[in-house]
């Protein structure tokens, strides 16, 4: 049963209860997993990294430098906003792949993105990037799925 379209992904949503006992008998499939109740926690990784030391102690924050992301493109998500959401951080933008803007239409590279440089606009700071105050040059190269296949 259609559920609903993932636009941010280019995706969809299916309830495909019914077709898993099917689905389950395939050879190919190693793994169905559950639907689980997910719970919010906070961002551990700009601690992990020590981040959080530079960050406030020193008062660094990535302002001035540039970083590339090669990836699926970075959509111009709050996050990588200035600090007072105004001006994007994306500086440029180029797609390496025939045919196609540097856009991200599937996630991944944003969401790379947002662990080098998102700035917690989207949850009142609680979820933030290593370097919050960098720049973002984005270098789309990865292909989406059907020229992936047609590639092949």
């Amino acid at each position: 049963m259609h559920k609903g379209q993932l636009l941010l992904i280019n995706g969809t949503l299916y309830r495909a209860i019914k077709a898993l006992k099917n689905l389950a008998k395939n050879p190919n499939v190693l793994y169905i997993t559950p639907d689980r109740k997910s719970k919010q926690f906070s961002d551990y990784s700009v601690q992990t990294l020590g981040a959080d030391l530079v960050q406030n102690t020193l008062g660094f924050d990535g302002s001035g430098i540039g970083v590339a992301v090669i990836d699926s493109g970075v959509y111009a998500h709050p996050d990588l906003k200035d600090k007072v959401g105004v001006n994007n951080r994306i500086v440029y933008s180029e797609s390496f792949v025939t045919g196609s803007d540097a856009n991200d239409y599937y996630g991944h590279g944003t969401h790379v993105a947002g662990i080098v440089a998102g700035n917690g606009r989207s949850s009142n700071s609680k979820i933030h990037g290593i370097a919050p105050g960098v720049t973002i040059i984005n270098l789309r190269f990865s292909m989406l799925p059907a020229q992936a296949m047609t590639a092949a």
